[in-house]
């Protein structure tokens, strides 16, 4: 999915808070709170979270159980 500005994402039963910055993205849920840059990924609220890309303030990410 893409991404952009600072949305609430309610995915896969977790409630991820998103905030796309310059090249990176800040992915916070469930008592974690990442900052996460292309091709890196990490586990908040359950989920996987894996950053494809981000360019020109929006950010590809892929979210799976």
């Amino acid at each position: 999915m893409t991404v952009s500005g600072s949305p609430t994402l309610e995915v896969l039963d977790a409630r991820l808070k998103t905030k796309v910055s310059r090249g990176r993205i800040r992915v916070s849920g469930g008592g974690v709170d990442v900052t996460l840059n292309p091709g890196e990924a990490a586990m908040v609220d359950g989920v996987r979270v894996e950053v494809r890309s981000v360019e020109n303030g929006t950010a590809t990410i892929v979210v799976t159980e």
